[in-house]
């Protein structure tokens, strides 16, 4: 009977201690548990912030890239707009002059020999007009040469022709535009510029006294043409002031000094070119 409790009593313990043992194994299972999530969290948050770091570098990047790339696109535009404007600026070496001895008095070669202009660049005739054969084949080789731009200065001859062809205003202006056209033909692409008949000398006698009464006629229908053919129309009567601008001796022909202070300085000027 002793016995009999003293193994209920074994066994009771026995039962209490595999019980405490199960709740004690419970508890460190859950810690474990939880310590597990916790670290398991706190990865998860630092992979979220590794990878929004990682996107924030990289769209700094990119940004930064692109701030790059515009800011290069704008170099090559101001160095395109450089280049552009470098191409296009002009000298007097890109002109090609057509015109009558006014005009060619500024070359070696004409009467005067100013020599103020290789005869490379001047096509001109002493005594010219715009209905001479001459002028047309002025025209055309000047024209040959190439030039971006083309001068043409005629008009003193005609006003001092006889009095039935210097009067038809009309007729001299047609015949000024086929002589251009000859011109733009054979180079399309050239700018064209016309240039104002200078008056003579108030003292002049030896021409029709009406002559500088006909030039500012001409010079009214030049303009207008000009307008109708969208050439360029230099009106260069403000380059005149008296009888000190001729050459010794000369009422219709101009000095040097005419050419170097007044008329090449004002062409450079109102064409926007290089001396």
């Amino acid at each position: 009977m002793n016995l009999r409790k003293i193994l209920l009593t074994l066994l009771s313990l026995a039962l209490v201690t595999m019980l405490l043992m199960g709740c004690g194994n419970t508890g460190s299972t859950e810690e474990t548990n939880n310590k597990q999530e916790s670290e398991i969290k706190t990865e998860t948050t630092s992979e979220s912030e590794s990878e929004n770091a990682v996107e924030n570098e990289t769209e700094s990047a990119v940004e930064t890239e692109s701030e790059n790339e515009t800011e290069t696109l704008t170099e090559i535009e101001t160095e395109s707009e450089s280049e552009t404007e470098s191409e296009t600026t002009l000298s007097l070496y890109d002109i090609a002059f057509v015109g009558d001895s006014r005009t060619l008095t500024m070359a070696k070669g004409g009467r005067l020999e100013f020599d103020l202009l290789p005869a490379s660049l001047v096509f001109a005739t002493w005594g010219g007009k715009v209905s001479d054969a001459v002028a047309h084949d002025n025209a055309l080789r000047a024209a040959q040469a190439d030039k971006p731009v083309a001068i043409f200065w005629y008009g003193i001859n005609d006003a001092q022709s006889a009095p039935s062809i210097r009067e038809d205003v009309q007729g001299f202006c047609n015949r000024y535009l086929e002589l251009i056209q000859v011109y733009q033909k054979a180079n399309p692409d050239s700018q064209i510029v016309v240039l104002s008949i200078l008056t003579t000398s108030v003292n002049e006698k030896d021409y029709y006294p009406e002559q500088n009464d006909m030039i500012a006629r001409y010079n009214q229908a030049i303009e207008e043409l000009c307008k109708q053919e969208s050439y360029t129309y230099l009106d260069i009567s403000h380059l005149y002031h008296g009888e000190e601008d001729f050459h010794t001796g000369d009422n219709i022909h101009f000095s040097i000094h005419w050419y170097v202070d007044y008329f090449l300085p004002c062409i450079t000027e109102e064409l926007n070119i290089q001396m």
